[in-house]
């Protein structure tokens, strides 16, 4: 005869079952709002505003289920992922509306949404989980970015090492989020942009940072391609990150150049960001200087020469001109020399 199952068993087998229920339906949320973002289509553009008001109980229900499943790694991963991205979608409508959007938008969105007792319960939940070693990764990399989302105040500047650990451990899919973290950190200066510098020029995966970076700007949109460029630029300014970029990725970012600076000519605000990265370049990375030299001295003279040329644009071709062809002038007779 067989043996009835233990109670404690049986209440076990419940709550798995009722999890694994918890985290499907979750994640068809995700995947409903990672389509509502994609779309133009009015029934989702109406879908966003219902998930994003604070009379709708989805958010609290979140909140609830990360506070109630603490022991649940998976369920409060794909619950931070949800929460993080309604933060987000609500951070961009708003934005739309204000000139200037404060940094801590994202947490003034959270605490509308969640109710301020349960948000500051939260943010210090989720401090826990971001600054922990011992947690899975992935639900750190997510609470990383909810502070985030939250601005300056709650990620603290400290918690830049953390972005290049996980970069370490997690597969290269989470690299684009940990980038964005990077850009953020940059944009906000004083601590932040130190911590974030210093780290990249020491930490081992401080070179994954870089790599990222070029994938963003050969593919990403122009205001994170200028972010992305500006970000590089201070870490090729830092002691030591003349050697940060190796010889190929040099040549790689210069063919980058060759294609984007002819594209933003009638930009003055982009040409400059990207021609006071060359100009860091060719200052600060000997090699620089050494890869098509003339298809890089007659773009300059052809930016000059155009008409209609924007007079900034004008005037940083003369300068990026002059600077490369005496830093180039430098490097040649050591070159022989030391032949």
């Amino acid at each position: 005869m067989a043996s009835r199952p233990r109670l404690s068993h049986v209440g076990n087998l419940d709550v798995a079952a009722k999890v694994q229920k918890k985290i499907h339906q979750v994640q068809i949320l995700i995947r409903h709002l990672d389509r509502a973002m994609e779309s133009q289509e009015d029934s989702y553009r109406k879908f966003l505003e219902s998930i994003t008001s604070p009379q709708n109980p989805a958010f609290g229900t979140l909140v609830d289920l990360f506070q109630k499943y603490g022991a649940h790694s998976t369920l409060r991963c794909v619950t931070l992922r949800a929460m993080q991205m309604i933060i987000k979608i609500n951070v961009i409508a708003c934005s739309t509306f204000l000139p200037q959007p404060a940094f801590n938008l994202g947490f003034q969105c959270f605490c509308e949404l969640a109710g301020e007792p349960s948000a500051n319960r939260l943010v210090h939940d989720i401090k826990v989980l971001a600054e922990a070693t011992s947690e899975d990764p992935a639900l750190t990399h997510l609470a990383i970015l909810m502070l985030c989302e939250f601005g300056p105040e709650r990620l603290k500047p400290e918690l830049a090492p953390r972005i290049f650990d996980l970069l370490l451990s997690l597969p290269p899919l989470y690299g684009p989020d940990l980038v964005d973290v990077a850009l953020r950190m940059h944009a906000w200066r004083g601590e932040h942009r130190r911590w974030l510098l210093e780290t990249t020029c020491t930490h081992a995966a401080g070179r994954g940072l870089g790599e990222l970076l070029l994938d963003l700007v050969n593919r990403g949109t122009t205001v994170r391609k200028l972010r992305a460029i500006k970000l590089l630029a201070a870490v090729v300014e830092m002691p030591g990150g003349e050697s940060y970029l190796y010889s190929n990725d040099i040549n790689i970012w210069l063919e980058l150049m060759l294609r984007e600076l002819p594209e933003c000519r009638e930009n003055e605000e982009e040409f400059a960001v990207f021609a006071d990265f060359l100009t860091t370049l060719f200052r600060r990375c000997p090699a620089s200087r050494m890869h098509r030299q003339q298809d890089l001295i007659q773009m300059f003279e052809d930016f000059q020469e155009g008409e209609g040329t924007a007079p900034l644009v004008r005037t940083k071709s003369e300068e990026l001109l002059r600077e490369f062809v005496n830093l180039s002038q430098e490097v040649a007779p050591k070159r022989r020399k030391s032949s």
